[in-house]
C-alpha cells in the first residue's frame, strides 16, 4: 500500500452502528442517442487495441430499489447486458424528473438535475493494481480474493463482496488486477464519507466514482478478432458477514490533515503546473503511483492550452511526462514493463485524445447553467463565456 493514502496508524478502528432494514436506490442511466457505453477491443498484429467508450450528452434515468448485496447484483448485471447504460450514486432532482417527462431526456448535472445522497451500496474502482504470482485471466477470483485480503482493512474481510472485472482486465499484463468490487454497507454514506474512508483506511480505490455524477461504466467488453482470454468477468467472494461494517469516519478532521499536508480529500493530484504534478509520479512514500500523475498531468494540460495548439502541443508534453515518469522511484506494485507501457505512443495518444473529449464533453453535460433562460441572460452568458475564449487568443 501506499502510505500517503492512509493518514491514521490506529490500530483499533470504532464502528457506527448499524443500520437495519434501510432500503437504497441505484440509479441507472441510458444514453438516449444509442452512444454506446461499452469498450471495444480489437485483436490487430497479435495486440488488444481500445476503442472507448463515448461520451453521452441525453440520459434518461431509472431507479431501483435495493435492499441487500443480492439485489444490487442483480440489477447491475441486468444492466451490464446493455450497451448504454450506466450507474450513478447521484439521486434525480425535481428538475430531472421534470425534464425527463416533458422532453424525455436529462443532462448530467451535478445539484441541478442529480443530487448528492448518501448510499447504502458501493462500487469500489481498483484499476492497475500488480499482484505477482496471480494470473487474473485464468484465475480471476484468486487474484481478487487476495487482493481483498493483503490490501484491504479489517471491515472487508470475512465479508460478501460481488466483482466484475473492468473491460481491459486480463488482456495485457496477467497479474494487473483491474475490478470494480460491488459491496453493501452498514449504513449509508455520503460522498465525502467515502473519500474519507479510503483515505483513513488506505484501501486502494479510484475515488472519482465516489461522486454523484461520476458514470460507473457496467457494460462487458465487446472483443472482435480473438476470443476473450477472460474465464470469468463477474463472481462474488463469499463471507459470514452481508455487509462491510463501516467505521466511524470524522470527514471534517481527516480534511484538515489532508489540508495541513497540501492534499486534497479525493484522488486528484495536486500541482499548480504539469511539471508540479509529474514530479509525484511513482512508488515512493509521498508518490501517488503512476496513472493518476499522468492522467492530471494531461488534464491540466488540455485545460491550459487553447484548442488550435493542441497538437502542437502534444509532442512535447509526451516527451515531459516519459521524462519524468522514468526517474520516479518505482515499487513492487508497478512492473517495468508496466511503466513503459504507459508512456507508450499508444497509450499517451489515448489518453490526450481522451482528455480532449472529456474536457469538451465537460462544457455539456456539467455545466451549472439551467437548461432554459431567458434571452437577456443568455446574452450575458455568452458574452463571458467569448471574453474567457479571448484570453487564449
Amino acid at each position: 500500500m501506499i502510505d500517503r493514502n492512509n493518514i491514521t496508524n490506529r490500530t483499533e478502528i470504532k464502528l457506527d452502528a448499524p443500520v437495519s432494514n434501510v432500503a437504497d436506490k441505484l440509479t441507472i442511466l441510458t444514453e438516449r442517442d444509442g452512444k454506446r457505453q461499452r469498450k471495444i477491443y480489437r485483436f490487430v498484429d497479435g495486440a488488444w487495441e481500445k476503442d472507448d467508450a463515448k461520451f453521452g450528452f441525453r440520459w434518461s434515468f431509472e431507479q431501483h430499489e435495493i435492499n441487500s448485496l443480492d439485489d444490487l447484483e442483480r440489477v447491475v448485471k441486468v444492466a451490464s447486458q446493455s450497451s448504454t447504460k450506466t450507474v450513478i450514486r447521484g439521486e434525480p432532482s425535481a428538475v430531472a424528473r421534470i425534464a425527463q417527462n416533458e422532453q424525455g431526456f436529462v443532462l448530467r448535472r451535478k445539484e441541478m438535475c442529480f443530487d448528492p445522497a448518501p448510499r447504502r451500496w458501493a462500487m469500489i474502482d481498483i484499476d492497475d493494481f500488480s499482484m505477482p504470482g496471480y494470473n487474473v485471466a485464468r484465475e480471476p477470483e484468486k487474484a481478487i480474493a487476495a487482493l481483498v485480503r493483503e490490501h484491504f482493512p479489517a471491515e472487508f474481510q470475512d465479508t460478501k463482496i460481488a466483482w466484475q472485472l473492468s473491460s481491459s482486465a486480463g488482456l495485457k499484463d496477467p497479474d494487473m488486477v483491474k475490478v470494480h468490487l460491488w459491496v453493501w454497507l452498514s449504513r449509508p454514506m455520503h460522498d465525502d464519507e467515502m473519500k474519507a474512508w479510503c483515505r483513513m483506511r488506505g484501501f486502494p480505490a479510484d475515488m472519482k466514482v465516489f461522486d454523484s455524477i461520476q458514470l460507473h461504466y457496467i457494460a462487458d467488453p465487446q472483443l472482435i478478432g480473438a476470443p476473450d482470454p477472460v474465464a470469468q468477468r463477474w463472481g462474488r467472494l463469499e463471507g459470514s458477514n452481508d455487509e462491510v461494517k463501516v467505521p466511524h469516519i470524522d470527514v471534517e478532521q481527516i480534511k484538515a490533515d489532508l489540508h495541513a499536508r497540501g492534499e486534497n480529500l479525493g484522488d486528484v493530484v495536486p500541482g499548480k503546473d504539469v511539471a508540479e504534478i509529474l514530479s509525484k509520479a511513482g512508488d515512493g512514500e509521498n508518490g501517488y503511483g503512476y496513472h493518476a500523475p499522468i492522467r492530471d498531468a494531461i488534464m491540466l494540460a488540455i485545460r491550459t492550452t487553447h484548442p488550435a495548439k493542441y497538437e502542437q502541443m502534444r509532442g512535447n508534453l509526451k516527451t515531459q511526462i516519459r521524462e519524468a515518469v522514468l526517474v520516479a522511484p518505482r515499487g513492487g506494485h508497478h512492473t517495468l514493463d508496466y511503466v513503459k507501457q504507459a508512456i507508450s505512443d499508444r497509450s499517451l495518444d489515448s489518453s490526450i485524445d481522451g482528455a480532449i473529449r472529456r474536457e469538451n464533453a465537460q462544457i455539456m453535460e456539467v455545466s451549472p447553467l439551467p437548461i432554459l433562460m431567458p434571452f437577456e441572460n443568455a446574452q450575458a452568458v455568452f458574452a463571458a463565456a467569448f471574453a474567457d475564449f479571448e484570453r487564449f487568443l
